[in-house]
């Protein structure tokens, strides 16, 4: 299936090549060549940036860079299952504690993709 950026590389191969490579693809469902592009406007999907990574930079890699980036993705392999990736380590705590104990989220400043 083709995506945003990309297509299948495995719907390249001639048959009967194709079929015995999809045979080989441990993902769950119809769909086995899977999806990279989860982003949708005003929803909590896909790929997110700290506001200061310019869009220039989001696309490349590096502790500087990716620790600036987390996902809200599907599984690979059980594409019903919902995965939360972060690029890097928190730099500073995201919970804290209030006087009455209770766990209080801090705001962070990220911004989707589109």
């Amino acid at each position: 299936m083709p995506t945003l950026q990309t297509v299948s590389p495995l719907a390249l191969f001639a048959e009967p090549l194709r079929s015995q490579l999809y045979g080989k693809v441990k993902r769950e469902g119809r769909d086995k060549d899977g999806k990279i592009d989860y982003d949708q406007p005003g929803k909590l999907v896909g790929n997110w940036f700290h506001e200061s990574l310019s869009a220039g930079e989001s696309g490349r890699g590096g502790g500087g860079i990716s620790a600036k980036q987390i996902a809200f993705v599907y599984d690979v392999v059980q594409p019903t299952a919902v995965r939360i990736s972060i690029g890097g380590t928190v730099a500073r705590p995201a919970f804290t504690r209030s006087k009455q104990a209770r766990l209080i989220l801090q705001p962070l400043r990220w911004r989707p993709a589109l």
